[in-house]
């Protein structure tokens, strides 16, 4: 089965010297953790919907966790947005989760992450998107003042995200 927004494009380009990945630019907020957790239901080597194997956990936010995982068939790295069953019985919750993976998948842009899939699993939702490396924005930032330039250069490529996004009705509000 094809994911519901799957599309072909080159590889996106990193900002030079920026000390950011795309991934700061929408949708989520992490803090990361690269460890094990039991809290949101997932453990390693879990496999997801039959498909996406859980290798580490890379953060947690505020609808849940974002893991790595191998896809088993075509063995490629994603990350995947977990909601927990208990937050997925929300109906609110839910919708809002299908709605930002929709919203997402509907913007093609170098700043904005890609998701492929969105789908339900043992009562929880998940979401996968592309991996990416880099550091988050909040570790940038937590490392100390940036020289003006270089602080142009990390705000400038997540603003353009923001910007089409907000050109496509699409409004962030992330905390982060």
């Amino acid at each position: 089965m094809t994911p519901p927004c799957a599309r072909r494009r080159p590889p996106r380009p990193h900002p030079p010297d920026s000390g950011v990945a795309a991934r700061d630019c929408i949708p989520l907020r992490l803090s990361v953790v690269d460890g094990e957790s039991t809290l949101y239901g997932l453990t390693i080597g879990d496999m997801v919907a039959g498909k996406y194997e859980v290798l580490r956990l890379l953060g947690e936010g505020g609808m849940g966790a974002v893991y790595e995982v191998r896809h088993a068939h075509t063995r490629r790295h994603f990350a995947l947005k977990w909601m927990t069953p208990q937050l997925a019985r929300s109906r609110n919750a839910s919708a809002r989760f299908l709605r930002e993976a929709q919203s997402a998948c509907a913007l093609d842009h170098p700043n904005v992450v890609q998701v492929f899939d969105v789908d339900r699993h043992e009562g929880g939702m998940y979401s996968v998107m592309e991996l990416l490396d880099g550091q988050t924005l909040g570790e940038r930032v937590a490392a100390g003042p940036l020289p003006a330039e270089s602080a142009a250069r990390l705000v400038l490529p997540l603003l353009h995200g923001l910007h089409a996004a907000h050109a496509r009705g699409v409004i962030h509000r992330g905390r982060g």
